[in-house]
C-alpha cells in the first residue's frame, strides 16, 4: 500500500479526524495561476504559488513530507522556490519561519561573496595577490619563502597546501588549536606547508576565517559590518547573528545564524547572477567564476570559491548537520534545508533533493491543478508544523505496523536487460557525474541500496540511461509493500 492509500485509509479509520479541519486551512495561501519571477523581487515577504502552477507535482512533495515525519528525520525546515515564488515553506515543530538557524559552513559561501564584492569595489586588487601581502605585519615562523606562493585564490579554492587538519575528517582538532591560539592569523600562516599551494583540494576552516580577516584588513570594517552594508541590508536581511572571536574578528568559516527565508534570498541573488532589484550587488563575472568547478572535491563533483559544484547549472552552499542553500539554474529554483542531522543521516537533504524535489519538477509551464494532492500536501505541512513529538509518535503507532528491516521492491529495466531489488525508501545519495558516471543510491537512513557503474554504455544510449534512472527516482519517495 502506498502513502496516498495509507492516507485515505487513515481518514476513513479516524486517526486523522482531529486534524481534518486543517486540510483546507493552510499556513500559506497558494494562488493557482502560472507566474514568472521576472516581474517582482521579494520585499518583506516572498510571493507564493501552488506547485502545479510552477510545473511541480504536489503529490511527490506530499510523499516527501510524509516520509520525513514518519521516519522522524531531523530536518528542521524545507523551502522550495521556483521562478521566484515559494511553492513549499514548511517547518518541523517547534521551529517557525522566524527561527534563526546556525547555517554552519554555508557561511563560507557568504564569506567568499564578500571577497567578490571587495574585488568589485577595488578594496582587493586581485585574487592572485599573495596571502602574506594582506598581512605585512606578520611573518611566518617557518617555510616563509614557500608560503609567499599562497594566494587569495588558493584560500577560495581550499587548495592552500597548509596542513590545517581542522575539519570534520579530523574531528576539528586543528580548529580547536587555532581557537586556543592568541593570534588566529599568525596560527594559520605558521602551519606546516607539506605540499605546494594549488596541488589539491583540502577542506580548511581556517582558510575561510582568513577571508573575513582579509575583508577587515582591506576595508577597515569587520566581516559582519561589511556584509550588513553591502550584502544583507540590500537583500532585505535584517535578523542575523554572526559572532566574532575575542579580537573582534568575524568567524568566516561558520556560526552565522539566518532564517531559512533569508538563506533563500542569498541563493536567489546567485540565481539572478548577482543582481537584486536592478542593482548588481556582486558582479555576474564573480558569480559565474565562483560557482564553476576549479578543483575536484568530494562529496560532489567539484569546488568553486567556497561553493560545492555539482554541474555547470547546479551548485550549493553546504553546512554541517544538513544545512543547504542549493541553486538549480536549469530548473530556475532555490532549495533550502536546515536540520540537526548527524552520522549517516548527514546526506539526507541531498537524497530528498534528488529523490523527491527534482522528480516533482515535471514542466517549465503550469500543470493541471491536483486539488486532492494539494490538500494532502497542505495537511502534511500543517501537521508537521503543529504536531508535537508526542502527537507524531501517537500517529505513527496508529498506522499499520511496519515490517522490520527495509522494505524492498523490484526495478526492472528492459532496455538494458537487468532488474534489481532495492530499498523502497531509496533516495539518491550522490550526484550523477558526466559519463562515464557512477550513480550511488542509499536508503534514507544510509542503508546501501544500489551502486551502478555506467561506464560501458555507448554514447547514443547515455541519454536513455539517464532517463531510466530518472524514472527510478520518481518512485523513490513512495513507500511500497
Amino acid at each position: 500500500m502506498d502513502l496516498m492509500a495509507a492516507f485515505r485509509k487513515g481518514l476513513k479509520g479516524g486517526f486523522l479526524k482531529p486534524f481534518q479541519g486543517f486540510i483546507l486551512m493552510v499556513s500559506l495561501f497558494f494562488p493557482v495561476q502560472w507566474v514568472s519571477g521576472a516581474d517582482y523581487w521579494p520585499g518583506e515577504q516572498w510571493r507564493t504559488a501552488t506547485p502545479e502552477s510552477q510545473g511541480m507535482r504536489s503529490e511527490v512533495l506530499a510523499d516527501m513530507l510524509d516520509l520525513v515525519w514518519q521516519e522522524d528525520l531531523e530536518i528542521d525546515s524545507i523551502l522550495i522556490i521556483r521562478n521566484g515564488y515559494v511553492v513549499l515553506d514548511t517547518y518541523h515543530f517547534p521551529k517557525t519561519p522566524d527561527s534563526k538557524h546556525n547555517i554552519f559552513s554555508c557561511t563560507k559561501s557568504i564569506s567568499s561573496t564578500l571577497i567578490g564584492i571587495a574585488v568589485d569595489k577595488g578594496y582587493v586588487r586581485s585574487i592572485d595577490e599573495p596571502l602574506l601581502d594582506f598581512f605585512p605585519d606578520k611573518t611566518p615562523g617557518n617555510q616563509a619563502d614557500e608560503k609567499h606562493a599562497i594566494t587569495l585564490k588558493h584560500l577560495l579554492r581550499m587548495s592552500t597546501g597548509l596542513e590545517c587538519r581542522d575539519s570534520y575528517r579530523y574531528q576539528w582538532r586543528g580548529l580547536a588549536r587555532m581557537r586556543q591560539s592568541e593570534d588566529w592569523v599568525q596560527y594559520m600562516i605558521d602551519l606546516p606547508l607539506p605540499e605546494p599551494p594549488g596541488t589539491r583540494f583540502e577542506y580548511c576552516n581556517g582558510a575561510s576565517f582568513l577571508l573575513t580577516a582579509i575583508i577587515e584588513k582591506t576595508t577597515g570594517e569587520t566581516g559582519v559590518a561589511f556584509a550588513k552594508e553591502h550584502l544583507f541590508t540590500p537583500l532585505g536581511i535584517k535578523d542575523i547573528y554572526w559572532p566574532t572571536n575575542i579580537h573582534g574578528q568575524t568567524i568566516g568559516w561558520g556560526r552565522l545564524h539566518l532564517r531559512p527565508r533569508d538563506m533563500a534570498r542569498f541563493g536567489y541573488l546567485f540565481l539572478n547572477n548577482g543582481n537584486w532589484e536592478g542593482r548588481q550587488l556582486v558582479s555576474a563575472h564573480w558569480v559565474a567564476d565562483a560557482t564553476r568547478k576549479h578543483v575536484s572535491a568530494t562529496p560532489v563533483a567539484g569546488y568553486g570559491y567556497q561553493w560545492w559544484v555539482m554541474s555547470p547549472e547546479r551548485y550549493a552552499a553546504m553546512g554541517y548537520r544538513g544545512q543547504r542553500i542549493v541553486v538549480l539554474k536549469d530548473k530556475n529554483m532555490v532549495v533550502v534545508f536546515t536540520g540537526r542531522l548527524k552520522g549517516k543521516d548527514l546526506s539526507i537533504p541531498d537524497g530528498l533533493l534528488n529523490g523527491c524535489i527534482l522528480p516533482a519538477v515535471q514542466s517549465d509551464g503550469p500543470l493541471p491543478e491536483d486539488k486532492e494532492a494539494l490538500n494532502r500536501l497542505r495537511f502534511l505541512d500543517r501537521f508537521w508544523q503543529t504536531a508535537t513529538y508526542m502527537d507524531r509518535d501517537k500517529r505513527r503507532k496508529e498506522l499499520a505496523a511496519k515490517p522490520s528491516g527495509p522494505k524492498l521492491t523490484r526495478y526492472v529495466n528492459k532496455e538494458f536487460g537487468f532488474s534489481v531489488a532495492y530499498d523502497a525508501n531509496l533516495v539518491v545519495g550522490a550526484y550523477p557525474l558526466a559519463p562515464p558516471f557512477v550513480l550511488r543510491n542509499t536508503g534514507i537512513r544510509g542503508i546501501p541500496g544500489i551502486m551502478a557503474a555506467v561506464d560501458d554504455i555507448y554514447d547514443h544510449k547515455t541519454q536513455l540511461a539517464h532517463k531510466h534512472f530518472n524514472q527510478l527516482g520518481d518512485m523513490l519517495c513512495h513507500t511500497l509493500s
